[in-house]
């Protein structure tokens, strides 16, 4: 028996690193969104841009005589749709990343093998990639310092997505689940000042009126809010790239707090990984 020392392997967690998949996606999703939705905006939809292969191939519509107007709202609806997918799917990859590290960050002291080490880091990826959302989002809360703060916002997320995914954001039965509307909930700061006891928020070139002429200084305040979007049984789950914007800050929103929240890493005693 050898009495040279067991080779050591140093496991370093970084939380941040946890918020990747979902940074990525609202940083794509959202240039991209940003780019075509103001080509689109631009373009002469009078008629269909050719399908170009070898040969500009046109396919005719079943949908006699549409027009520029609603040619172009459904190249921005698709485009949005698309979007919005994107975003949902970063942050349930984020999640996935989040019960990866759980596993990691509270994996038993004592000395183990590489071999162990990788298969329990394996299966807990395979668990979480094969969970629903809900129940995805209730594993990896049992095991955070605190209660996600964003839990419904994060579901209705989730629910959305759905909508647009399987019934082409026609909201269903299915998606109300006995609710009167399909909510989108999700939060978003807020700039304002004080009117009359009324907050008027600030936008870009939003000009501020004081309530006396008089006034020369106006308190401007930030507060987190929930923004609801609601759709009814048989509506069409409609998102403008202003909203999408304000959708994509607020996914950063929920996968900061779930940053915050992971569980500080248990040391390992030298040795303990060979």
């Amino acid at each position: 028996m050898s009495d040279s020392p067991l080779p050591n392997l140093r496991i370093a967690l970084n939380s941040h690193s946890v918020m990747v998949p979902a940074l990525t996606a609202i940083k794509h999703s959202a240039e991209i969104i940003t780019l075509c939705s103001e080509a689109i905006e631009r373009a002469d939809l009078t008629r269909p841009p050719p399908i170009t292969a070898f040969m500009a191939l046109e396919l005719s519509t079943p949908v006699p005589g549409i027009s520029a107007d609603q040619r172009r709202f459904l190249y921005l609806a698709w485009l949005l749709g698309k979007g919005f997918h994107d975003l949902a799917r970063g942050v349930r990859e984020s999640l996935e990343a989040a019960a990866e590290y759980v596993v990691v960050a509270k994996y038993p002291q004592g000395q183990t093998t590489l071999q162990h080490f990788q298969a329990a880091v394996t299966e807990a990826k395979r668990e979480a990639n094969k969970m629903s959302f809900p129940a995805l989002m209730e594993a990896v809360n049992k095991n955070l310092t605190s209660p996600l703060s964003f839990n419904r916002e994060f579901l209705s997320l989730q629910n959305v997505r759905n909508c647009l995914e399987h019934r082409n954001g026609i909201v269903s039965e299915i998606d109300l689940k006995g609710d009167e509307a399909l909510v989108l909930a999700t939060p978003r700061f807020k700039i304002f000042y004080l009117r009359h006891g009324e907050e008027v928020e600030l936008g870009p070139n939003c000009k501020v009126v004081p309530e006396e002429e008089s006034q020369t200084e106006i308190q401007i305040f930030l507060k987190r809010e929930i923004r609801e979007r609601r759709y009814k049984l048989g509506e069409r789950v409609q998102i403008s790239t202003e909203e999408f914007h304000e959708i994509a800050a607020g996914c950063f929103q929920f996968v900061h707090d779930l940053a915050s929240k992971l569980p500080v890493p248990t040391p390992m005693e030298p040795n303990a990984v060979s």
